[in-house]
């Protein structure tokens, strides 16, 4: 129907979907650092197949990085960091 896995964590259509889709990006985020997680890389697999994306997350902690960093999210278009 919308053509990609992006659901977001409090859609309406289906919360527990998007409360779904919200777990594994955060288990796969604990699983790159290596703690503890039920991820595992057949599960990564099988979520890349069907065309699900961690992009969001990385994005997501590169802009707490830089808020982090510089004490706001008013990051610039051009920002060199990414």
């Amino acid at each position: 129907k919308y053509g990609d896995c992006n659901v977001p964590q409090d859609w309406n259509e289906n919360p527990q979907l998007g409360h779904w889709v919200n777990t594994q990006r955060n288990q796969y985020r604990l699983y790159q650092v290596g703690k503890k997680s039920p991820m595992t890389e057949e599960r990564i697999q099988a979520l890349e197949n069907i065309g699900f994306s961690y992009m969001w997350q990385q994005r997501f902690n590169e802009l707490k990085e830089y808020r982090e960093r510089y004490g706001n999210c008013n990051v610039p278009q051009k920002y060199a960091g990414n």
